[in-house]
């Protein structure tokens, strides 16, 4: 029994090591756009709000929170409800794809600016992978 548990631990270790979990936040079908001369993000704040972008229909949910759909005319009071809970300063980053339309963009960031919320990011990748 004993040496079983020890296979399985050194498994676990194993895909622990190896999993890239920075890779899950890209989308292959939304790439991000690019920007060479944007700054590079190091440290974040743990209560960073990442909101998903992608290119959908008008009658779709095109606004997603931790991946959850997220309807546009309820953003702005899920902002507010999280600047109330965790206070001022929360930052956004908003990642959309390089073919997306800025309307979209504007939208969610004039429900951030709707919920006082003002450290808005919009994100983007260094250089082609």
């Amino acid at each position: 029994m004993t040496p079983m548990i020890d296979i399985v631990f050194q498994i676990i270790i194993f895909f622990v090591f190896t999993v890239d979990l920075d890779k899950a936040k890209f989308d292959k079908e939304n790439p991000l756009p690019l920007a060479p001369n944007g700054m590079e993000v190091t440290d974040q704040d743990p209560r960073t709000i990442h909101i998903d972008v992608n290119k959908q229909t008008e009658t779709r949910n095109i606004v997603f929170i931790g991946g959850s759909p997220v309807a546009m005319n309820r953003l702005a009071g899920i902002l507010n409800a999280s600047r109330v809970r965790h206070g001022g300063g929360i930052p956004i980053v908003i990642r959309g794809s390089e073919q997306l339309e800025h309307r979209y963009i504007k939208a969610v960031m004039d429900a951030a600016s709707e919920a006082k919320l003002t450290q808005i990011e919009i994100a983007a990748i260094k250089e082609k992978v």
